[in-house]
């Protein structure tokens, strides 16, 4: 019969030690491996949100150089059209005031 009391032997010690580590280890390096995962994840996420708001942007700079260059034709067509206007109105006061000095005299 075996004794109860008997020491543990150093070696097995030391083999049981060493095997509770390396699950720890094996454990932990699991939950990284799970992480890096979810993080890459994450990141191809925002990478793909980005090339959206790129496009996007992309698109809202053309609209406002084309609402811009609009813009400009259309200050130039009014800048015309004022002045038209402009020497239509002094060519009808001209008339005006000669009529007023026919109807006067």
């Amino acid at each position: 019969m075996a004794k109860k009391n008997q020491k543990p032997n150093p070696e097995y010690d030391s083999q049981r030690e060493t095997r509770v580590l390396l699950e720890q280890i094996r454990t932990e390096v699991k939950l990284v491996a799970e992480q890096h995962g979810s993080i890459k994840g994450d990141i191809g996420s925002i990478i793909k949100k980005l090339d959206e708001h790129d496009g996007r942007f992309n698109r809202l700079e053309m609209a406002v150089m084309d609402n811009t260059r609009e813009a400009r034709q259309l200050q130039s067509g009014q800048e015309r059209i004022e002045k038209k206007l402009d020497t239509a109105i002094g060519d009808h006061e001209t008339r005006i005031h000669r009529l007023e000095a026919k109807v006067g005299a």
